[in-house]
């Protein structure tokens, strides 16, 4: 049976999503969420909301969905026991350590992998499968076929975001806040850096977009229009997305979802389903019927969806996403980044003069009311004018006389006119939630017996499984003038307004000519539900007594040695002869590794191979490369290739290390990976120098491999921008392939630049333009006992990476000191060196708003 999940970040919110329809809520752990921004509830405001949301029948689920580092990790038990205790439907979390903790502690706590592990294939489900994760929140990046063919290949449950604003970058591997300002998106501190502006260097010279400066920034994610495609490939659960969201967002999203699956003709049955589930119902005010504010052209379609309403509450365009596959120059419009509100007409002429005060005339599709905001907006340019409307003449839009004209005359004929909010449709969607007689409840079903000179007995559930038996404190008398008859009795007991029941059934046993005083038939009444509730809300602590041990890796230490990754073949021409164990190709087109291996081999060198960092039903061809070549090293990036390659070749003599991009900063996610056939491990680039000695000194030092120099990987991309703004093309089909053809850099709104490159699926990975070198910490990490470390080259030409070589092998050998490499590298590197966040200590930084 599907679910409609809601996001949650405060009371209102709850109320809104479970009045509106959702099955389920999520709701950040305390301090252990992504949502670094948002307001944490307390653990008794938490028990307070489970109890609400368990009453209704509507599961919680809360979100850990952020990296552990290891002395987080070993303070973690007491901490997970509180959390656990609350008793959630399930854990939402990211981290394979933290996902082994809790199993320690809870081996019966549901936990679904969050969408931040990458998981976008069958083949990483399976590799997973010893972690016991019921659920997988997929990547957003995934198509309808896509997602089809992993329904095809796992019975765990599968979990689709269908609403909500859309990541640039895969989840889990985003290292853009990281990269330009030290907060960690795996951490909770996403800085929205994918909705700032940028603009586009090709070939070293800048070109003209127009208005298009929102290079990263893609339109909001609407899946509804493919509910019934999603129900039918067998989808669990439709997930909504709601950072710092309103409760009025999460109403009209909730509610109109729950319309599409309701009525959705194509929808298997379980799915439709869904809107009965559990015998709970909706129940409908016989009030005010007709719509509370009157269009001219209602975008709602035949199952009573309205894109309008859902938009009006926030929206920076609404769009598919990636559900019907790439189609990059509609996914990204480059003109805006933030909410735009529903498009409902255009500007016919400019402002003039009313005696009210100026007005614009204008040819709307949509009806405006005094007090709607309204956004004048120039797709051209992405200039924006927003106002308030005071007043309507026709289809001419007039404001007060306060408005800046300076302003307002701006605006010119065929600017796109957007309702940014209407006062109407909030007040609409608030009384879903506040009005008692929209709320939803459960069904109550109550068997009793009256009789003379005994108390009322009453037998009252929800499910059969599940009765309370009560008994009045008061001893019925026989009626000396009116007795009560089957209709007092339940129009005693449909009194329910503002709990969580109605009345579905009353079945009385025995029934005697007696009277009740109204009071005492309340106050027992009240006695029934208090019972019931505190049944049903009997919580059963799933924790056990452990002792937990953290892993200890005793892997005999190996010999000092160096690899290079490289980026395109050229960049092998002097590498003879240098102090070098491993050459790694990650090149953007597989013709190019048969030869690349032939010339690492002669030259003596190891040879290895990377995978891409995102692996997707039927992208397996560069994977059967890797197998043919058989290299000594391959380079794996995602759980996906790390089960197809162990599946599908002999592993006996090639060796398998992780990349980065398995996210590593414990000591129980490091074991686990070791456990899966991986030789060498490299820690997440979230670490700052002591979290990663913390980490090697627990686990110990030898299966760690360290980048002493790389350019920080940002953005990792669906989205080409290659297609979007230097072609006219949506995929590869069209674009022409300017990838092939020129060297992009984009520059953010502090004047850096930064490299863009695409892979051989033509996903788009960001490079920050200054290096990050770890020389200064070389020095201390041999001492902690590390041997391997690596570098990473992106555009340097074969000579300069030479150079670069050389120095870092001197650094390692004790030649020369890293101050003597940095005035080496200066000359070199294009936009100087960083040392990124390797020495930032600066604590977690609270940005929660005040309540």
């Amino acid at each position: 049976m599907s679910e409609i999940l809601a996001p949650v970040g405060n009371i209102d919110m709850a109320q809104a999503a479970v009045h509106n329809g959702a099955s389920a809520i999520y709701v950040g752990s305390p301090g252990l969420n992504a949502r670094g921004r948002t307001i944490d509830f307390s653990l008794e405001e938490l028990r307070e909301l489970i109890d609400f949301c368990h009453l209704h029948e509507v599961k919680v689920f809360m979100a850990m969905n952020i990296l552990i580092f290891e002395r987080e990790l070993q303070a973690m038990e007491n901490y997970l026991r509180d959390i656990l205790s609350l008793c959630p439907d399930a854990l939402i979390v990211q981290d394979v350590g933290l996902i082994k903790l809790i199993k320690k502690i809870a081996p019966n706590q549901v936990i679904h992998a969050s969408t931040q592990m990458t998981v976008s294939s069958a083949e990483a489900i399976a590799e997973t499968e010893d972690l016991d994760l019921k659920r997988y929140v997929l990547s957003r990046e995934m198509s309808l076929d896509e997602i089809k063919q992993v329904r095809k290949n796992t019975e765990k449950e599968l979990e689709v975001f269908v609403h909500g604003a859309l990541c640039v970058s895969y989840s889990g591997q985003c290292l853009t806040s990281e990269s330009f300002g030290g907060r960690s998106a795996n951490r909770g501190q996403c800085a929205q850096s994918c909705r700032l502006d940028y603009e586009l260097y090709v070939d070293g010279e800048q070109k003209e977009l127009g208005g298009k400066k929102y290079l990263f920034s893609p339109q909001d994610l609407c899946g509804i229009d493919e509910v019934p495609d999603l129900a039918a490939i067998g989808v669990d659960c439709f997930k909504i997305e709601g950072r710092l969201k309103s409760p009025e967002y999460v109403a009209s999203v909730v509610k109109n979802f729950y319309r599409a699956i309701e009525n959705s003709e194509n929808a298997v049955p379980e799915v439709q389903a869904v809107i009965k589930q559990d015998n709970i119902v909706h129940k409908e005010s016989t009030k005010d019927k007709a719509s509370p504010w009157k269009v001219k052209k209602n975008l709602i379609d035949n199952n009573g969806v309205s894109k309008e309403e859902m938009a009006s509450t926030y929206s920076r365009g609404l769009y598919p996403g990636w559900l019907h596959g790439v189609k990059h120059q509609e996914l990204v419009a480059g003109t805006y980044s933030s909410n735009q509100g529903f498009l409902i007409g255009k500007v016919l002429r400019p402002v003039f003069k009313d005696l009210k005060g100026p007005v614009v005339e204008a040819e709307l599709d949509y009806s405006l009311s005094p007090g709607d905001g309204v956004l004048f907006f120039d797709p051209r340019s992405g200039r924006k004018v927003g106002g308030r409307v005071f007043f309507m003449k026709g289809d001419a839009i007039g404001f007060s006389r306060d408005m800046d004209m300076g302003e307002l005359r701006k605006v010119t004929p065929n600017w796109e006119i957007f309702r940014s909010s209407s006062p109407k449709i909030e007040a609409s969607l608030q009384k879903t939630w506040k009005d008692k007689s929209l709320q939803k409840s459960v069904p109550l079903f109550v068997e009793l017996s009256a009789e003379i000179g005994q108390p009322i007995h009453v037998k009252a559930w929800v499910s059969q499984d599940l009765k309370v038996e009560v008994m009045s404190e008061f001893i019925l008398e026989a009626a000396q003038s009116r007795e009560w008859g089957q209709e007092d009795f339940e129009k005693a007991l449909s009194a329910l307004s503002g709990s969580a029941y109605h009345l579905e059934n009353l079945n009385i046993i025995k029934l005697d000519a007696v009277f009740i005083q109204n009071k005492l038939m309340r106050k027992f009444k009240q006695s029934i539900l208090e019972a019931l509730s505190i049944e049903r809300l009997l919580r059963i602590n799933p924790c056990v007594e452990t002792k937990i041990n953290f892993p200890i890796h005793t892997k005999d230490q190996s010999h000092l040695s160096l690899k290079l990754l490289v980026r395109k073949e050229s960049q092998l021409d002097q590498l003879q002869a240098l102090e070098l164990d491993t050459v790694i190709m990650d090149f953007e087109f597989g013709k190019d590794y048969k030869p690349g291996l032939a010339k690492i081999k002669e030259m003596g060198y190891r040879t290895g191979i990377a995978t891409l960092r995102v692996f997707k039903p039927g992208e397996d061809h560069h994977l059967k490369v890797i197998k043919w070549l058989k290299p000594d090293v391959i380079l794996i990036r995602n759980l996906g290739a790390l089960h197809w390659l162990k599946e599908n070749m002999d592993i006996s003599q090639t060796q398998l290390i992780a990349d980065y991009s398995f996210n590593i900063t414990n000591s129980m996610t490091a074991q686990w990976m070791i456990d899966h056939h991986l030789k060498t491990l490299h820690p997440a680039h979230d670490c700052n120098k002591d979290q990663l000695l913390d980490l090697i000194q627990q686990f110990g030092a030898s299966p760690w491999e360290i980048s002493l120099h790389h350019y920080m990987p940002t953005f990792h991309m669906e989205h080409c921008v290659f297609a979007g703004f230097l072609s006219n093309g949506n995929s590869v089909k069209d674009c022409g392939k300017p990838c092939e053809h020129h060297e992009v850099e984009v520059r953010d709104h502090k004047g850096a630049k930064h490299f863009l490159k695409s892979d051989q699926e033509c996903r788009n990975t960001m490079f920050n333009g200054t290096p990050q070198s770890a020389s200064k910490i070389a020095r201390e990490l041999l001492d902690y006992g590390v041997t391997q470390f690596r570098l990473e080259a992106l555009l340097e030409d074969s000579k300069t990476l030479a150079e670069k070589v050389r120095g870092y092998s001197d650094l390692i050998h004790g030649r020369i000191s890293s101050e003597d490499l940095y005035e080496q590298l200066g000359v070199v590197e294009k936009y100087g060196i960083t040392e990124g966040q390797l020495f930032n200590n600066t604590p977690f930084q609270d940005r929660k708003k005040e309540r």
